[in-house]
């Protein structure tokens, strides 16, 4: 049997939710995050993109 590789994660602001190492938290328009596929990216201002 094999060990499957552990996958990290990061906890977004608050705590609620998280992402994948090596992603950014984003925060959405309905105040919950979304996961930037960057690490240490910059989220944009009108949080859509």
């Amino acid at each position: 049997i094999q060990q499957a590789d552990k996958v990290e994660i990061i906890y977004c602001p608050g705590g609620l939710y998280y992402c994948p190492d090596g992603n950014t938290c984003c925060l959405l328009p309905s105040g919950q995050y979304g996961c930037c596929p960057y690490p240490s990216a910059m989220c944009c201002s009108d949080k859509i993109h």
